[in-house]
């Protein structure tokens, strides 16, 4: 206690009035100092603290809540220094780990696990947290929010150590789950736009992690291209209009890739035609035989001639036993040489039509 007394008091003495306004005075005048600084523990027993003039900022303890802090209501520029609460930054000197030595960590802020029991047994919370935040800042009169974040880290990489869920109605959408091994190959598990949950495991996951449409989870860059089968391009992706990309077929190619061609996709797979017309060559039939053979000897007639049919040949035969002389002649030529074409039905071939998104 800082107050100290203006006059010590011997047996005998006379009080006078103004010795004793002096003492009052001197308290009066130095009520802070009474308290301050504090030489004991301060027992304020549940009573309210009121922080500001207009009565309106309070702490108070009580029997549910250990520290209830009511904030008023503040007027001013807005800034980042926190209208409700603020912060200042501090410099904390490490005068313990050795020199050339490792800490394990430092926070500025901790807040502790807290417990949550129940009298009676059997209990059930469904939720609980050690950190909530309700919602992000309330456009009030006259103002327009942009941007509402509940929570805004303006910079340094935010570390999770377990598993972060996204519930429905949010931006993961759709129940999402996003979990992950705290190691550098990481397994992440999310729902997929039909609620079906999709495991994803390879190697470390690079780049800004962004979350776009129902049960979507993208590591990409800004103008990447993405099939969808869906007539809108999700949130935060651009559906490509260009006639080039309008009922066209699919080509994967390990090459550059391009686009091609003219005829649209339906219109040439449902089109019936005919083959262009062509002409057999000689080299171009298949190999056969037309034979046919002729005996002769001297005395016999033509009448004597009998005939057989065999496997591509006509042969004829005399009837007598006598030595035959056998020649080979050719058919009749026939036919036009003229062109053929094939009839082509149409192929009416199933589809799914996709869209092509952009990523904005």
């Amino acid at each position: 206690m800082a107050l100290a007394r203006l006059k010590t008091w011997i047996a005998g003495e006379v009080l006078t009035a103004s010795d004793l306004n002096a003492e009052y005075n001197n308290i009066l005048n130095n009520a802070v100092s009474l308290v301050s600084p504090v030489t004991a523990a301060f027992d304020f027993d549940g009573v309210t603290i009121t922080l500001d003039a207009a009565a309106a900022t309070q702490v108070i303890s009580s029997a549910a809540v250990s520290w209830n802090f009511t904030s008023g209501a503040k007027t001013g520029t807005p800034a980042t220094t926190g209208s409700i609460a603020n912060w200042s930054a501090q410099t904390f000197t490490d005068n313990v780990t050795a020199g050339s030595g490792t800490t394990a960590a430092y926070t500025a802020f901790a807040i502790q696990r807290p417990t949550l029991a129940a009298t009676n047994t059997l209990v059930t919370t469904t939720d609980a947290a050690t950190w909530y935040v309700p919602n992000s800042p309330l456009a009030g009169t006259n103002e327009t929010i942009t941007n509402p974040w509940a929570i805004w880290v303006d910079a340094g990489n935010v570390r999770f150590d377990d598993d972060m869920h996204w519930l429905s109605g949010q931006t993961f959408a759709q129940r999402g789950i996003l979990a992950h091994a705290n190691t550098g190959i990481r397994t992440y598990t999310y729902p997929d736009e039909s609620g079906t949950i999709v495991t994803t495991a390879g190697a470390a996951f690079t780049g800004a992690v962004t979350t776009s449409g129902a049960g979507t989870i993208l590591g990409i860059g800004t103008g990447a291209r993405m099939l969808f089968q869906q007539t809108t391009a999700p949130t935060g992706w651009t559906k490509e209009v260009s006639a080039t990309y309008n009922d066209a077929a699919l080509r994967f190619q390990t090459g550059t890739v391009t686009t091609g061609g003219a005829a649209g996709f339906i219109a040439t797979m449902n089109a019936a035609g005919t083959t262009a017309a062509f002409t057999l060559t000689t080299t171009e039939i298949s190999a056969h035989i037309h034979r046919q053979e002729q005996g002769t000897n001297a005395g016999a007639t033509e009448a004597a001639f009998a005939h057989t049919t065999g496997a591509g040949s006509l042969r004829y035969q005399f009837s007598d036993s006598d030595a035959m002389t056998r020649v080979a002649l050719s058919t009749q030529s026939t036919g036009g040489g003229g062109s053929h074409a094939h009839t082509l039905n149409s192929f009416d071939i199933r589809f799914v039509d996709c869209v092509i998104g952009i990523k904005d």
